[in-house]
C-alpha cells in the first residue's frame, strides 16, 4: 500500500476538503450580510459524514463487521468535496429587509472551522512524519 492509499490520509484530506467548502460557504454568508432577503447557508458535519458514507458505498468499498476495521486498501477512493451541498441555515434574527445573517454567529462558525482545519492539518503533518520515520533506514537518525 502506497502513501496515496492510506485510509488515514484519505480521511484527513476529505475532512480538509469539507472544511474548505464550509469556509467558502460561510464567507459567502458574511459577504451577503446586507443583501435584502438573503438567508445564510451552511454545510453540516452530518452532511459531510453522510456524503463520505454514500461515496464509500457507491464506490463499492468493502463493508466491515466492526468500526475498527478498514476497507480494503486497494479499493480506497478519494472523496470529492463538490458533492457537498450547502443548505439554508438561518441565524437567530431576521432584519426588516428579510436578511437573516447575524455576523457574530457567522464569525464564530468561521473561527470554529478554521480551528478544526488547523487541527486536521496538524494531524496530517504528524501522520506524514510518522510515515517518513518508518520509511527511514535504521542507521539514520
Amino acid at each position: 500500500m502506497g502513501i496515496d492509499n492510506s485510509p488515514v490520509l484519505d480521511l484527513l484530506k476529505s475532512t480538509m476538503g469539507y472544511l474548505t467548502k464550509r469556509q467558502e460557504t460561510l464567507a459567502e454568508n458574511v459577504a451577503n450580510a446586507n443583501t435584502p432577503g438573503y438567508t445564510p447557508r451552511d454545510i453540516s458535519r452530518s452532511a459531510f459524514e453522510k456524503a463520505i458514507e454514500s461515496e464509500s458505498r457507491r464506490a463499492g468499498l468493502m463493508t466491515t463487521a466492526s468500526d475498527r476495521h478498514y476497507g480494503a486498501p486497494s479499493q480506497q477512493k478519494s472523496f470529492n468535496p463538490d458533492v457537498l451541498r450547502a443548505t439554508s441555515a438561518p441565524d437567530s434574527a431576521t432584519t426588516i429587509n428579510g436578511n437573516s445573517v447575524v455576523l457574530e454567529d457567522q464569525m464564530t462558525k468561521v473561527a470554529e472551522t478554521r480551528m478544526e482545519y488547523e487541527a486536521v492539518v496538524g494531524l496530517y503533518n504528524k501522520s506524514l512524519a510518522l510515515i517518513r520515520s518508518a520509511a527511514r533506514s535504521p542507521g539514520r537518525g
